[in-house]
């Protein structure tokens, strides 16, 4: 028979048959010998010959050498992990897998774990057999590659083994590219203990697990690995040993567990040897982030001992970094600030922050900045405690908290009409609007926690100065649901000062801020209490602003949009105070929003007018404001002016006007301004019978009002969308 004839009678592949014949398949399953005899058509004592050989040879495929590099018992309960899995079954067919294939992460997430229950799944893939060998890479002294090839040869059969290294590669590799073997080598120290152990030529795989990236190998799968999903963590505590019926007592368990595996099997391995316990007993001993690790043991299994073998791997400069970036108060850092705590040149952290990715100790994420997982954090915390004093740990927390205050000033104030103080010494300096706003984004949790602190600590001067230099940014990002509180704080601690005038200055910004987020009546109330204390002051700009934040209050972005007289009455008293003393921006501002009130009244003629006024005010160049505000007031105008131009009917006009402020909008780097704009564009489309371009048109000003965090006005596109359908 040729082979394809064969095949054809049997029903294996060819390919499946000239592996066997070549000898790279020594020993194949009994089921695909069955098919060939019954293909062959061989009965008796010849067809007993052949089932017998390949019996011998499945017994071969084992290591020669017995239990010297045996796959470890694989995890009963494995839980999770699909897509990794899904990943590596790949290594089962010849035409997919990779000759190396790197899993990496954080001590306790489970590598080693997936790493045997993977190579369970895909050994039938490996007629040569399944080699682990754990390479103790978190010991004092790691295996030497010399040493490990001297248990992989005899595991593969050889015993006059070479004594040089180079001659035991060479042997090694060819006898990996005579056989399909899976080479499982657990927790790697770096690459060079790794290199010598890679498969040449064949189809052999090497699978290494280790907590470094071992970034320096070349032409790797890498899996890197994170926290298990809640619900995976949830299952893994009920299989490990707790009670299932507290479904929300046991998510809380899994959450302050940090979805680590490991911590989750100590957590439900306590659970099970103490009945009298409940989910919920052992949540609340978990609550408590200093005593956390210590609740985290059971026998010799510890989630402290895990993460400090990769800790100790380090110098002491990392150390110092790794510790006190647990004082970092939002979710990530980046060089400039890991420097500031540990008192490290810029560069010097950055290199020290690549150091503690590599060993998994820290997560990159989006812009060159790093974060910690939860548990790794409370680790970083408890090791800030216990190897620094309280005199250490405070003083690294003020510098980092003066730090962020005085860069957030000085990134805030450049958006002033006017240059004001300069910010205190010892923060960053930028170059441009777009480096300022971009690191007042990045770093907004960080900042503003800081700026709490400072409002809690009673540095009542401090604070008033933050948020002053944030009062024109602020419009830029409106949406940001903190300036409730910035304001709040400001107010608070103008008011300890006793200074009125100041008070009524940062009441105003308050109103502002809480109109935005819709409490309208504490607006209003905010507003009136501004106005009461600029009048007692005599500061009449300050009142003027009153009355502008009161209009808005009363007006403003409310939903309905209907007009108010009363609300009019507040822009056109604000216009007057402005005018009288030479606030050209407050003037400005007061005719635009008293020319939307009019138009909402039904008085379109009036409130196109005043717009109109506006505008030509804004594009004379006499016109003495910021370019960056007249640019966002321009927008603004635009856009009102769309909106009233389609409520009095002339939809050709209003579409017009609101391309102007979208084009313009595009430019400025303020989602919620972009948002508007393109919202009303799209209701003016579609308001015209153009559903599909009112349909994309939406959905641009959707994704910017996710931006800008203004889920009202979210709730309103999906409206139109849905009528759209």
């Amino acid at each position: 028979m040729s082979l394809e004839a064969l095949a054809e009678a049997s029903g294996v592949s060819v390919r499946a048959i000239g592996d066997m014949e070549r000898g790279r398949a020594r020993g194949p399953q009994a089921r695909t010998m069955v098919a060939l005899a019954d293909g062959l058509r061989l009965t008796g004592a010849v067809r007993e010959e052949l089932l017998g050989a390949a019996r011998d040879a499945r017994l071969r495929r084992q290591p020669d050498a017995p239990g010297l590099c045996d796959l470890p018992r694989d995890v009963p309960d494995f839980v999770g992990r699909e897509a990794e899995l899904i990943e590596l079954d790949r290594l089962r067919d010849r035409s997919t897998r990779s000759p190396l294939v790197v899993v990496s992460g954080a001590g306790g997430l489970g590598k080693s774990a997936l790493a045997v229950h993977a190579a369970a799944r895909v050994a039938d893939g490996y007629p040569g057999g399944v080699l682990h060998v754990d390479l103790r890479g978190l010991d004092r002294s790691p295996l030497e590659p010399v040493d490990v090839l001297e248990r992989l040869l005899q595991a593969l059969g050889v015993r006059d083994l070479p004594a040089a290294l180079d001659h035991r590669v060479a042997v090694y590799r060819r006898l990996l590219a005579q056989r399909d073997v899976l080479v499982v080598l657990d927790d790697a120290a770096s690459e060079a203990q790794v290199r010598p152990l890679l498969v040449g030529e064949g189809s052999s795989t090497v699978l290494v697990t280790s907590r470094r990236l071992l970034t320096g190998l070349a032409h790797a799968r890498r899996l890197p690995l994170v926290p298990l999903r809640e619900a995976e963590a949830v299952t893994l505590l009920a299989r490990a040993g707790a009670v299932a019926d507290e479904p929300a007592a046991l998510a809380s368990v899994a959450r302050l567990c940090g979805n680590f595996p490991l911590a989750l099997r100590i957590a439900g391995n306590r659970l099970h040897s103490r009945p009298s316990w409940t989910p919920a007993d052992l949540a609340v001993r978990l609550g408590d982030s200093e005593r956390r690790l210590d609740q985290l043991v059971a026998g010799d299994l510890q989630v402290s001992a895990a993460l400090a073998l990769s800790y100790d791997q380090l110098e002491d400069d990392a150390r110092r970094v790794f510790r006190r970036l647990s004082l970092v108060p939002g979710a990530s850092a980046g060089p400039a600030m890991a420097g500031v705590l540990a008192g490290l040149p810029v560069r010097e952290a950055e290199h020290r922050l690549d150091e503690l990715v590599e060993l998994s100790l820290l997560e990159p994420v989006a812009g060159g900045r790093v974060a910690f997982h939860d548990l790794v954090a409370v680790y970083a915390a408890d090791r800030l405690t216990a190897e620094e004093g309280v005199v250490a740990r405070t003083a690294a927390a003020g510098t980092l908290r003066s730090w962020l205050l005085a860069t957030a000033q000085a990134a805030g104030g450049l958006f002033e009409p006017e240059p004001g103080d300069p910010p205190p010494p010892g923060g960053l300096s930028f170059a441009d609007l777009d480096t300022a706003e971009r690191w007042l984004v990045t770093e907004v949790d960080n900042w503003t926690a800081a700026l709490g602190e400072a409002a809690a600590a009673g540095a009542d001067r401090t604070v008033v100065e933050v948020a002053e230099s944030m009062h024109w940014f602020s419009d830029r990002r409106s949406g940001w649901r903190c300036w409730v509180e910035v304001f709040g704080w400001s107010s608070t601690a103008a008011q300890r000062l006793g200074d009125g005038r100041l008070e009524a200055v940062h009441r105003n910004y308050l109103s502002w801020a809480l109109t935005v987020q819709q409490r309208h009546d504490e607006a209003a109330r905010t507003a009136k209490r501004a106005g009461a204390l600029a009048r007692a002051a005599g500061d009449v700009r300050e009142e003027a602003w009153a009355h502008r934040y009161a209009a808005d209050a009363r007006g403003g972005d409310r939903p309905g949009g209907e007009g108010d007289p009363v609300a009019l009455e507040h822009h056109l008293r604000a216009g007057e105070l402005f005018a009288r003393v030479g606030d050209v921006m407050g003037l400005l501002t007061s005719q635009a929003g008293a020319g939307r009130e009019l138009g909402r009244l039904g008085r379109h003629a009036e409130g196109l007018a005043l717009l109109d006024q506006v505008l030509a005010a804004l594009e004379d160049p006499a016109t003495d404001v910021p370019q960056h505000i007249l640019g966002w007031q321009h927008i603004v105008i635009l856009g009102l002016r769309g909106g009233l131009l389609a409520d009095a009917g002339d939809l050709s006009a209003a579409e017009a006007s609101l391309r102007a402020a979208v084009a313009r909008a595009e430019h400025f780097g303020a989602p919620a301004l972009r948002a508007r704009s393109w919202h009303l564009l799209g209701e003016v489309l579609r308001a015209q019978g153009r559903s599909a371009e009112s349909r994309v048109t939406l959905l641009h000003a959707r994704a910017h009002y996710v931006s800008a965090q203004r889920d009202r006005r979210v709730a309103e596109v999906d409206a139109a969308l849905a009528v759209l359908g």
